[in-house]
């Protein structure tokens, strides 16, 4: 944003790449669940864009447990409500064929997901287990910064697509081993060091949070 783009115009940016890849898939249906903070504008801006696109709202779901927080993510609600309602997290039925697209909570999770998002990733979980595929927005929620990942008990994602630079948690599972996408969206070139591939130094502080970092 110091280099002049504005948050809806970052978000935006993000959805419409996510959009277009997933116009390249042979999908019945597309589910979106979105959260309540910038993650779930991310769902919201999708739906605008795949709205924008030609899809009509007989071809996705929007669901949402709750009204969006940021003023970006109201914005793309605002324009979404029109054409599309959003539904509650139980009306979730998806399967093979069916593609769901997690906005939930994205980049920064602290807490192992609890409440309305707990069950709608457990919702997810029985969507994958029927044969849908999923992609999460940015971070896939449920995958905390600073502790092991047990998927067995969360969805794990078959696609991650991330924004703006890729993620250290996201690196650093296993799991998510050739899932990850980085997505450009205008972030400037600070000359931040790749954790993508392999470490070329023993010294840990190259790991340290500097002043010009996001997040990590």
């Amino acid at each position: 944003m110091q280099a002049g783009l504005s948050a809806k115009q970052l978000m935006g940016t993000a959805a419409a790449l996510t959009a277009g890849r997933l116009l390249d898939f042979d999908t019945k249906h597309i589910h979106i669940l979105c959260g309540k903070g910038n993650n779930g504008g991310d769902g919201w801006a999708l739906a605008w864009m795949l709205l924008g696109a030609g899809l009509s709202a007989g071809q996705m779901t929007l669901y949402a447990a709750c009204d969006p927080g940021s003023d970006e993510a109201k914005s793309y609600a605002a324009l979404v409500r029109p054409f599309l309602s959003a539904r509650p997290f139980e009306d979730l039925e998806a399967g093979q064929g069916d593609l769901i697209a997690e906005a939930l909570l994205g980049s920064g999770q602290k807490n192992a997901p609890s409440g309305f998002v707990r069950s709608a990733l457990d919702r997810i979980k029985r969507a994958k287990d029927r044969g849908a595929f999923l992609v999460s927005l940015d971070v896939p929620a449920g995958l905390v910064e600073d502790a092991p990942c047990s998927w067995q008990d969360l969805p794990l994602p078959d696609l991650v697509h991330s924004y703006g630079a890729g993620k250290l948690a996201a690196a650093l599972d296993a799991n998510l081993a050739g899932r990850v996408q980085i997505f450009p969206i205008g972030f400037p070139p600070l000359g931040a060091p790749s954790f993508l591939g392999t470490p070329q130094t023993a010294d840990l502080a190259v790991l340290l949070k500097r002043p010009l970092d996001h997040k990590y």
